[in-house]
């Protein structure tokens, strides 16, 4: 192939390999288990609202930054292949040129088996991050829940204590009450007793007055015995209140202690997912590279359409094996290895 023959290559868009543009898709995320509707706060339409607009504006500068990617990767390529043709339009004899392409082949070669088997490992590793990213994430959804029902006996704890604490001022008020009125029928009985006592020292009262005495004797008897038996009653209730208050209180200081424990468990989980997304953002941006390889592979394999036989059948090796290879990374790094093979061939 002589001078004459080289001539402008133009673009040509290479068709993508249906496996590696599933593979280059990024993996959706897991659905996030639902929440109980049951005490669920309800959803502000504003902060949904303002949820929406930042997606909108992120997706907005993600296809912004898609197309100066994009044109960024057309003139490297339409660069390379000004380079090529220049160097290939040197050569003098066909052989040479098919020595130098065959050479640049077997590098390319090695290189895309290699990044072939460096892409292997990456996509295993990423599986296995966007697996610890789901089983953090339900992690995440658990102590939330245990979180908000925490919250939920809390509020329930702090319902019962106020309720006990009025039932106790009810029962003080009560009871004040009732000493005051023991206290009052005290002082009558000791003013009857009075009465009694000076009617001993008086001569000796007839049989009725006897009769009268024993009946107010058992009477006040047992008006004392019902006295003692309220008081023991009104301190053993008065006790069991204080006891009942005393574990309420101990059981919400340990619900609390472990409401906090969650928190931290949860601030962990949360940090750990962030880190993972971060590592798989930067993994997206390394494997999206490899269009603008492809579109220099097709103008190489454009430029040999021309030529003989011999050439055109290395040359449709050449392209067969670099697309079927099956690897949506492996020609990443095809346009610095080809300016290594134009540089090295130059200094040849």
């Amino acid at each position: 192939m002589d001078g004459s023959h080289t001539t402008s290559i133009p673009n040509e868009r290479v068709t993508h390999d249906p496996e590696m543009a599933t593979a280059q898709q990024p993996r959706a995320p897991a659905p996030i288990p639902a929440k109980k509707a049951k005490g669920k706060k309800p959803v502000d339409p504003n902060d949904a609202e303002r949820q929406v607009v930042a997606r909108l504006a992120q997706l907005e500068q993600d296809a912004a930054g898609d197309k100066e990617q994009e044109a960024e990767i057309e003139r490297e390529v339409k660069k390379a292949t000004r380079d090529l043709s220049h160097l290939l339009s040197k050569l003098e004899t066909p052989m040479l040129k098919l020595d130098t392409v065959n050479k640049r082949w077997q590098e390319l070669l090695h290189d895309m088996k290699r990044l072939e088997r460096e892409n292997v490992k990456a996509k295993k590793k990423s599986d296995q991050l966007q697996k610890d990213k789901d089983t953090q994430r339900t992690e995440l959804n658990k102590a939330t829940i245990a979180r908000d029902k925490l919250e939920k006996i809390a509020r329930d704890f702090q319902k019962d204590n106020k309720k006990l604490k009025e039932e106790l001022d009810h029962i003080k008020s009560r009871e004040t009450s009732y000493r005051e009125d023991l206290h009052e029928r005290l002082e009558v009985m000791v003013r009857d007793v009075d009465d009694v006592v000076k009617a001993k020292l008086a001569p000796e009262p007839p049989a009725s007055d006897l009769k009268l005495d024993e009946i107010f004797r058992q009477k006040f008897r047992s008006f004392i015995d019902q006295y003692e038996m309220r008081e023991i009653q009104f301190a053993s209730l008065l006790r069991t209140k204080d006891l009942e208050v005393e574990f309420l209180r101990a059981k919400f200081e340990r619900q609390r202690k472990d409401q906090e424990m969650e928190s931290n468990k949860s601030n962990q989980l949360t940090r750990k997912w962030r880190k993972c997304r971060r590592r798989r953002s930067a993994w997206k941006k390394r494997t999206w590279s490899s269009h603008g390889s492809k579109r220099l592979l097709a103008a190489v394999s454009s430029i040999w359409q021309k030529t003989g036989p011999i050439d055109k059948r290395i040359c449709k090796g050449f392209r067969n094996d670099m697309i079927n290879s099956r690897s949506f990374a492996a020609a990443c790094r095809l346009k610095d290895v080809a300016r290594r093979a134009l540089q090295r061939l130059t200094r040849t």
